[in-house]
C-alpha cells in the first residue's frame, strides 16, 4: 500500500500547514493537528482511518554552516544555529481505499504538558494505534521538556 497521496488539497484547506519536501510529510501546528486529523479521516479523497504509527524524534542543538554570497561579491560562511526541538510523526493510511502513507508531523519547542492534552483528544479517531504504547511515548514528552528546560536555566 504505497499510493502516493496528493497533499495540495490539505494545503489548500489548511493554509497553516505547511509541506516538508525532505522529509515528505505534512507539517502541522500542534493545536490545529486534531482539526486536520478529523478532516484527513472524513475527507471521502483521502478516508485516512488507520494511524499505523505514532513516534517521538528527539534533535539535538546543531549547526548549519553555509556559504553566501554578500552584496560586494565576497562570500563567507555563515553559521547559524538550530534549537533543540521534539517532533511527534504520524503515518495515516486509509485502509478502505488502500492508499497511503501520509505522514504528518508537528514541531514542539518548550511546551507545557497542557499542550500535551491534544494528542492525548486525537486519540479516539484511530482504533488501531495501542492506548498504552502511545501513552507511554507521548508521556516521555514532557520529562523531555522539563529536563531540557532546567539545564538551559
Amino acid at each position: 500500500m504505497e499510493e502516493s497521496l496528493d497533499h495540495a488539497p490539505v494545503l489548500s484547506r489548511f493554509p497553516q500547514t505547511e509541506w516538508d519536501e525532505d522529509a515528505g510529510a505534512l507539517v502541522v501546528k500542534p493545536e490545529d493537528a486534531l482539526e486536520v486529523c478529523e478532516w484527513l479521516r472524513d475527507d471521502p479523497d483521502y478516508g485516512l482511518d488507520y494511524l499505523s504509527n505514532v513516534t517521538g524524534v528527539d534533535y539535538l542543538e546543531t549547526e548549519k554552516k553555509e556559504r553566501r554570497e554578500n552584496p560586494d561579491g565576497t562570500k563567507e560562511m555563515v553559521k547559524t544555529t538550530i534549537p533543540a526541538r521534539m517532533e511527534v510523526v504520524y503515518h495515516l493510511y486509509s485502509m478502505s481505499g488502500k492508499r497511503g502513507p501520509l505522514v504528518l508531523k508537528q514541531l514542539l519547542k518548550w511546551i507545557t504538558i497542557k499542550l500535551l492534552s491534544l494528542f492525548y483528544s486525537k486519540l479516539p479517531l484511530y482504533k488501531s494505534i495501542d492506548f498504552e504504547y502511545c501513552s507511554h511515548v507521548l508521556k516521555t514528552i514532557p520529562y523531555y521538556f522539563e529536563h531540557e528546560c532546567r539545564q538551559y536555566q
